[in-house]
């Protein structure tokens, strides 16, 4: 188990993790097909997390932890990854208590980030999607780690990660956007 504002992986354990992860595919976002995904060497991913069992009534507190290593991926000539949108499972949400959190994160999300992308300039979370605004170039990498509150019972639930490259919405005309689904990735026990 990874502790909560532990955050800061040796760089060289971060890439030997995503160095053994297999290359990414698209799917199917629920609004319709993304375009096919552009080709590339891969961005490879990571996601992991301790979160114990609800009864649906109680929420439990736990612990996410996922990244990313940025492949070649462009859009127009531009290869800069500008949004990654990790959509959680439905019933589980990014913890939001200052008084707890302190200065961490943004807006008083238990959020922590590092890696070597440049900093995220936005952080937003709504139900159980958090989005990075990020600017982060092949080769590199962003980890976050957060505390998250759920209602879920014991099982495995997907788990779905949205690239953006270049633009922060869906550009025209081609593929700048793409989306992995990482069936029963959350594991609740």
């Amino acid at each position: 188990m990874r502790g909560l504002f532990k955050l800061g992986v040796p760089c060289a354990a971060v890439a030997a993790a995503f160095a053994v992860l297999a290359p990414v595919a698209s799917a199917n976002n629920g609004l319709g097909p993304l375009p096919p995904t552009p080709p590339f060497s891969g961005t490879d991913y990571i996601f992991e997390d301790d979160v114990p069992a609800s009864d649906g009534i109680t929420p439990q507190q736990g612990l996410v932890f996922a990244g990313f290593l940025k492949g070649d991926e462009s859009y127009l000539g531009h290869d800069t990854t500008t949004v990654v949108d990790f959509s959680l499972p439905q019933g589980v949400t990014i913890v939001n208590d200052p008084t707890n959190c302190g200065n961490l994160g943004f807006n008083g999300l238990c959020i922590l980030e590092g890696g070597t992308c440049d900093p995220p300039t936005s952080v937003t979370a709504n139900g159980s999607e958090v989005e990075f605004q990020i600017a982060c170039d092949p080769g590199e990498f962003f980890e976050w780690e957060a505390l998250v509150s759920s209602l879920l019972p014991t099982g495995s639930y997907d788990v779905n990660i949205q690239y953006k490259v270049y633009s922060y919405k869906r550009a025209k005309p081609g593929p700048n956007m793409w989306q992995v689904k990482l069936p029963g990735a959350f594991v609740v026990s």
